[in-house]
């Protein structure tokens, strides 16, 4: 059999459904059910995979948003401690990120270089900027850092945008939301044959941040100077750093509800030129703005050129938009496979992941409609099945209903993040769902298919590595991955990179491309271990996986 042969005999991934010893706390997000009176109650929020011990293990951090008006009520962000055997700990007062501020995203990045991941949340009223103290506890570092804006901030990402070798901070912020005076006078508004909590076409759109690192610990707030207020404000919900016109400086791509998205290329001299409607990436392909919650950007077709998937509304599709090259995308949501699939459901956090480690990049959806009141309604669900989507050929198929117990879970899901926690080598999915048990779906390993995790490290000189690309030549295919944490929706991944390599035990080739351009090569990979590569350090190390 060939390589090719025995990648596309590869079923679709298997996830387990979350077990009983899985965190119990619901993730709060405002009032229950009809009871929600803002949409700032209905939104949700996200989850972060951060190794903040540095033990090899993923963490998990998620945010909540406090019930308003409820001097009760004890709702905080959590982190838990991964203990290595499939097990969580809270730490969170242990570790003083106890929060209860009415919080939605969240975005790791060692933004200090100091060697250990940082936390920035994003939330309704003061950010915050959390500092990994390197000792097993954060110190809440938002004054100095100068990050405490106090509108509605939604997801958050890290990247270096002004290739100076440490990292910038991007927040999208969504609409002006004063409980003293909400809007239509505190009326709910119509929506199809229902009055629900107010949208944002009833009140004035936030201006998203731009945060350049200092280098000294502090940031900046530079949007301004760096060309990003000469559009007008929107309703930001998703957030990745990529590079659409592939010129190694680092672009900023922001989903906006209801307005058309934008696309900062990077000019390479601490500016950026909004050029959204000229690549194509704005809005569907009849020009029409959709409402955009989350994202995320890889090379799914395998052509070598960055593609994008964005997910969107109930009675509407979720966009995969592919590269043409020259920073030029269509919206091929048609061909692909997608146009009328999820038509009524409503998508949030998602990833193009390798869940059946095929090689090929396959596309998860977080799936759950943000009015409890709409079960009925044009076949509309609040609570809904998240969707997995399997690569064939550069075609989408739809394989939640062969893809294991966890992918059977009815919930109203908003964030999630992507990662291997317990080091086989699998990609499991947390999802944070709104007023209950985040969802914890464990990729159950198939016999005879390989993979390889790759990690990269900064060097001597401590420069951020995020956004490296990374190629492997795995008999005769080509595989390009990027290390990016963000994108989603307010939520942050695995750092490591994820290669499925079917039935290959080895991968022939490693091109590493730096952030700065400079390259390098690791030659002869085993497979099923991880690989980790410093930037001008040691000699790449590489160990089994569990």
């Amino acid at each position: 059999m060939t390589l090719l042969a025995a990648m596309l005999a590869v079923q679709a991934a298997w996830f387990e459904a979350p077990r009983p010893d899985d965190p119990s706390f619901p993730i709060v997000n405002g009032r229950d059910g009809a009871q929600a009176q803002w949409m700032l109650e209905l939104m949700g929020s996200g989850v972060a995979m951060i190794d903040y011990d540095r033990d090899g293990d993923l963490d998990l951090y998620f945010v909540v948003g406090r019930r308003p008006g409820d001097p009760k009520d004890d709702a905080t962000d959590r982190l838990l401690r991964n203990k290595g055997d499939g097990t969580f700990e809270d730490v969170t007062d242990a570790a003083h990120v106890r929060d209860s501020a009415f919080g939605f995203g969240v975005a790791v990045g060692d933004y200090d270089q100091d060697g250990w991941d940082d936390l920035f949340v994003a939330n309704w009223g003061p950010d915050r900027m959390l500092r990994n103290q390197g000792d097993g506890t954060f110190e809440d570092a938002t004054a100095k850092a100068g990050v405490a804006d106090d509108g509605w901030s939604t997801s958050a990402a890290f990247g270096d945008g002004d290739g100076d070798g440490d990292l910038d901070l991007y927040v999208c912020r969504y609409f002006r939301h004063d409980a003293a005076r909400p809007p239509n006078d505190g009326k709910p508004c119509p929506f199809l044959d229902l009055l629900v909590p107010c949208g944002p076409q009833w009140l004035p759109p936030e201006r998203d941040l731009y945060y350049r690192n200092n280098g000294d610990g502090t940031f900046s707030e530079v949007s301004k100077q760096a060309g990003m207020q000469d559009v007008r404000p929107s309703y930001g919900l998703g957030v990745t750093f990529c590079d659409v016109d592939a010129d190694l400086k680092l672009d900023v791509y922001v989903g906006n509800d209801s307005l058309p998205n934008f696309v900062f290329r990077n000019r390479g001299d601490g500016t950026f030129e909004e050029i959204g409607a000229a690549s194509g990436l704005s809005a569907s392909i009849n020009g029409r703005e959709q409402a955009s919650m989350g994202i995320d950007v890889a090379d799914f077709d395998g052509d070598g050129r960055e593609d994008f998937v964005v997910t969107n509304f109930s009675a509407d599709y979720n966009t995969i938009y592919q590269s043409a090259g020259d920073g030029y995308f269509d919206d091929v949501t048609q061909s692909v496979g997608l146009a009328d699939v999820a038509w009524w459901t409503l998508g949030w956090g998602t990833r193009f992941l390798d869940a059946d480690c095929d090689g090929d990049l396959d596309l998860f959806v977080a799936n759950g409609h943000v009015y409890p009141t709409i079960d009925g309604r044009s076949s509309m669900t609040y609570a809904e099945l998240n969707h997995l989507y399997r690569n064939e050929g550069g075609r989408f198929r739809l394989v939640s209903n062969e893809s294991g117990p966890g992918m059977q879970l009815v919930k109203p899901s908003r964030g999630a993040a992507f990662g291997d926690l317990n080091g086989d080598g699998w990609i499991d999915v947390v999802v944070s769902e709104r007023n209950e048990p985040p969802s914890i779906l464990r990729a159950r390993p198939q016999p005879s298919v390989h993979r390889l995790r790759v990690e990269l490290l900064p060097g001597p000189d401590h420069r951020a590595v995020d956004h490296s690309f990374v190629r492997a030549q795995v008999g005769g295919k080509t595989l390009l991955r990027r290390m990016n944490r963000g994108g989603s929706y307010a939520s942050s991944s695995d750092p490591r990179l994820h290669f499925g390599l079917g039935a290959a035990t080895k991968v022939d080739r490693l091109e590493i491309t730096w952030p700065d351009g400079e390259k390098q090569v690791v030659k002869d990979v085993a497979a099923d271990g991880l690989l980790r590569v410093e930037r001008r350090g040691r000699e790449p190390r590489w160990e089994p996986l569990r």
